[in-house]
């Protein structure tokens, strides 16, 4: 006995897209912004230099007299700069749009825009005569908020590698370089700081 076959029934489908009404129209509204940011590790730094005061202690470098302006403090912008080195550093050109990617704006009180490459720049400049105090600051509070012992410091050495004779160079010799290279010249250097 032979199957007869059905006729084939074309879908229907509605003339218009719904359109949605109430929190589905708002949801669809917000969706159509940016919704996705960035937190990667902030929940860990940030708090870090919370503890550290980098926001304060700039600013208390920077403006002596507590005349920091208004939008936004040098203090603000060096803790993004830093945040920014230590999650994902970028050149100063694209900072900017790597801020507006992350939690950062909502969290600092800030817009992205003010936090452009002129600014960044200017901030860097306005850091500079102050960096030896800056670091010096910096590292008493990491050791006294951390505890940290100083009975034992290291320090990393670092080796340059040279082609060609330099016979009269006596810092370049062979030795056990830090590329696995015994047959190029090197100079080992290391940095004490600044007394």
């Amino acid at each position: 006995m032979s199957r007869r076959a059905r006729p084939l029934r074309p879908l229907s489908l509605p003339p218009h897209p719904s359109v949605p009404v109430g929190q589905a129209a708002a949801l669809d509204a917000t969706l159509d912004q940016a919704l996705v940011r960035t937190l990667g590790a902030l929940p860990l730094l940030l708090p870090l230099c919370e503890q550290l005061e980098l926001r304060a202690v700039v600013n208390r470098r920077c403006y002596p007299d507590g005349g920091a302006p208004e939008d936004i403090d040098l203090g603000r912008v060096a803790l993004v700069l830093v945040l920014n080195r230590l999650l994902a550093p970028q050149p100063l050109v694209h900072v900017e749009r790597w801020l507006a990617g992350t939690m950062l704006p909502e969290l600092l009180g800030l817009s992205a825009s003010q936090c452009n490459d002129d600014r960044l720049a200017r901030a860097l400049d306005a850091l500079l005569p102050h960096l030896d105090a800056l670091w010096q600051d910096l590292i008493v509070a990491a050791l006294t908020r951390f505890a940290v012992d100083l009975r034992a410091l290291c320090y990393d050495l670092t080796s340059l590698s040279f082609c060609g004779a330099y016979e009269e160079a006596d810092l370049i010799r062979y030795g056990d370089s830090r590329d696995h290279r015994p047959d190029q010249k090197q100079v080992e250097a290391a940095t004490w700081p600044r007394r």
